[in-house]
């Protein structure tokens, strides 16, 4: 009768015997039967986003668009001014460097500039005409040209009738870096008429730096 009593009390307790003496981290993926931890066995709030795999959660709605941030400072700016009457007029012969200006830009960016001179027939008969083709280049001190705007023409110059011919060029030099910067007009002649000489004897030229 003793024996019988062990044994049923041992059948009975032996779940929370078990329970209370399985040594700490002794049961992994493996002593877990499939589909044995269902939802009703997972306290509610427990999990977190990083317990499940990517894709497994629904994405939320998309939230309202933030308001505008505020407009940002003006970059800085740089400017210039430069412009003359020569007292000895350029004679235009081939492609004849007018003017050339160097201008020292405090830093990095986009320099635009608008020039305007006047080219006019220094000696020629009465009716000759002609014009001249004028283009802009720029380098930084040392470096190489480079051709920074179209070849343009000026308006026509008639000997004795309208003795002068205006010219605009309108271009931007992308400065990599701080630096002195050269900048060159050159123009050639070209006849209308007989075969007049053309000069070149004043011009302005205004620049605004911004930067990059």
């Amino acid at each position: 009768m003793a024996v019988a009593l062990i044994a049923l009390f041992v059948a009975l307790s032996g779940v929370s015997y078990a329970a209370a003496t399985l040594p700490r981290d002794s049961v992994g993926t493996a002593q877990i039967k499939r589909s044995a931890v269902t939802s009703a066995k997972v306290k509610d709030g427990s999990l977190l986003a990083r317990d499940f795999k990517a894709g497994q959660l629904p994405r939320g709605e998309q939230g309202p668009t933030g308001e505008r941030g505020a407009t940002g400072a003006t970059g800085p700016t740089f400017s210039f001014a430069d412009g003359t009457v020569f007292a000895n007029p350029v004679a235009i012969t081939g492609a004849t460097v007018v003017v050339s200006k160097e201008v020292a830009l405090p830093f990095a960016g986009r320099l635009v500039v608008v020039f305007t001179g006047r080219v006019f027939i220094s000696s020629g008969s009465p009716g000759e005409s002609a014009i001249a083709f004028c283009w802009a280049l720029s380098r930084p001190s040392g470096g190489t040209f480079a051709r920074e705007s179209q070849i343009i023409p000026s308006s026509q110059a008639v000997n004795g009738v309208s003795n002068d011919g205006a010219i605009t060029l309108t271009f931007a030099v992308d400065a990599a870096a701080a630096g002195t910067y050269e900048i060159v007009v050159r123009c050639s002649e070209e006849g209308i008429s007989g075969a007049p000489s053309l000069g070149f004897d004043r011009y302005d030229m205004t620049g605004v730096l911004t930067a990059s």
